[in-house]
């Protein structure tokens, strides 16, 4: 995206912010309004590939799958959650004492930490009681977030589910590391058909699923997660029983997404975007999604090459061959439409 900065302002401005959804929906605006009109899929070719373009289909991932091992992996400021969780104060612990007593179905296997304190705590408390259990809850979430700086990065790199496509199809690297060294293929989508949600019905549901598209923020620092890492390791402790009962809240929901759109400006030639798969289940997700175009690369093996173009025949879309304009001096890659 050529207006990145101006993308980075404004999601900064949904950080902490009381005019939350009015800077959310000023943020997608601005993404809607300087989208490019069509996304590129480099795909190789193989069973899993050939079988997704036969049937139209978009795969998820995980950022654990991608070749990049650092991608999702955040920047959390350790010392200043542990300063944070200083300030938890006695009327903290008083709600969540009085949460636990009102609460008659507390597991140990929901929440051991919880139970605890529930066993060995009154209705009623007096105040050296409670700065007893303020000292213990302090101690308990500093032992629990220290230990799991690793489990942190790996719960962001499985968390959201995503496909990964370019603004450029005509770029030799790309061709290279994603389409097998030209042997491979790419896929033209429109913009447009990879934001539909729900396309069976507009009805508002459990099980209803969309999907958001957000370009890549390329930086030289890692996205500063440690307010997100703070209410999620508070809210791994208490438990979900409570509801909306946190001593943090999550300010920026949209932080979520950021986790997985912020890179090194190293990968900045890939001008990469990423289609996210929203479900309240959780499950993988295939999409249904036709393509408007195929590449094919100029290295591609003749039995792929039939195939393909076979495929593509039947869908009706148009077909592209990839080569190097040796015409010109300089170095380019073109596209030559296939008639037929």
């Amino acid at each position: 995206m050529k207006k990145q900065k101006e993308l980075e302002i404004l999601l900064d401005k949904t950080k902490n912010s009381a005019n939350y959804d009015i800077n959310v929906r000023k943020v997608m605006k601005f993404i809607e309004t300087n989208q490019p009109k069509s996304l590129f899929r480099y795909r190789v070719c193989n069973e899993y590939s050939l079988d997704s373009f036969n049937k139209d289909t978009i795969y998820f991932n995980h950022a654990s799958r991608f070749n990049d091992p650092y991608d999702c992996l955040v920047f959390v400021d350790n010392k200043k959650v542990l300063k944070e969780i200083d300030f938890i104060k006695i009327e903290n612990v008083l709600a969540l004492n009085n949460a636990l007593h009102s609460n008659e179905n507390i597991e140990s296997n929901q929440s051991e930490f919880l139970s605890k304190i529930k066993e060995v705590t009154p209705r009623e408390i007096n105040e050296k009681a409670l700065m007893d259990i303020l000292n213990t809850l302090k101690k308990h979430i500093k032992e629990n977030f220290l230990s799991q700086g690793y489990q942190t990065n790996e719960y962001f790199k499985n968390y959201l589910q995503m496909a990964c496509f370019s603004e450029d199809y005509k770029n030799p690297l790309m061709w290279s590391h994603y389409a097998d060294f030209h042997k491979g293929f790419v896929l033209e989508y429109s913009t447009d058909s990879l934001q539909n949600a729900c396309k069976d019905c507009n009805k508002i549901c459990p099980n209803r699923s969309s999907l958001l598209l957000m370009p890549i923020v390329y930086t030289k620092n890692r996205y500063d997660a440690t307010d997100l890492v703070s209410a999620l390791t508070m809210k791994n402790i208490v438990g979900s029983q409570f509801g909306d009962f946190n001593l943090w809240k999550i300010s920026d929901m949209l932080s979520y997404y950021k986790t997985a759109i912020y890179k090194n400006t190293i990968w900045k030639y890939e001008k990469e975007w990423r289609l996210f798969y929203i479900n309240p289940n959780d499950i993988d997700c295939v999409y249904n999604i036709k393509p408007v175009a195929i590449y094919l690369g100029c290295r591609i093996k003749d039995v792929y090459k039939k195939f393909l173009i076979t495929l593509a025949k039947e869908k009706k879309i148009k077909i592209y061959i990839m080569s190097e304009n040796s015409d010109k001096q300089k170095y380019k890659l073109t596209a030559k439409e296939l008639k037929y």
